[in-house]
């Protein structure tokens, strides 16, 4: 966003979703990119892209139900991941470690080893590296990522040619938060 607009102040954070749409609703914030946005009246809510998780694991050759022991890290990819995850994986066990985000499950792994689902863009270089393995069979699990904007913001020709920057070519479609 910055190169394509250097005349825009940008304020980037991250936090909580509840956190986030409260500031989104204050004024505080134009856009909120998110995982599972709420269905409010007066936001819209627009499918920009889409991540596709890995499960991956520091040790070479694991089958699924070998990675999600001990050293499992859950990284809170949101409910609707969880109930995926519960379903595909009914019999593994709770997971001793939670993460927030990926950067975190990552440093994680290469600190202390284990296995994690995370973006394949994200492990990339440790793929090629030789220090994060692929767990075969593993099923991948598909993540959308959503923009989140007041739908009668002022700003709304600009969040939009942020969206776009966010994802250029990606962005599949733009429907009203409350009418599904």
């Amino acid at each position: 966003m910055r190169r394509a607009r250097p005349d825009v102040a940008i304020w980037a954070e991250t936090g909580q979703p509840e956190a986030l749409i409260s500031r989104l609703f204050d004024g505080l914030l134009d856009v909120v990119v998110m995982l599972e946005p709420p269905r409010v009246e007066l936001m819209t809510t627009m499918r920009l892209t889409q991540i596709d998780l890995v499960l991956v694991s520091t040790e070479s050759g694991q089958a699924p139900e070998d990675a999600l022991g001990d050293g499992y890290a859950m990284v809170d990819w949101g409910q609707a991941f969880e109930v995926e995850h519960r379903r595909l994986f009914p019999h593994a066990p709770a997971a001793l470690t939670t993460l927030s985000n990926s950067g975190m499950a990552l440093d994680h792994l290469r600190a202390l080893g284990g296995a994690a689902y995370l973006p394949g863009r994200v492990i990339a270089r440790d793929l090629a590296a030789g220090s994060l393995f692929v767990v075969k069979d593993a099923p991948q699990i598909t993540r959308h990522v959503y923009g989140v904007y007041l739908s009668r913001n002022p700003k709304l020709e600009l969040i939009l040619q942020a969206l776009d920057v966010i994802s250029p070519g990606h962005r599949i479609a733009a429907e009203l938060a409350g009418g599904g």
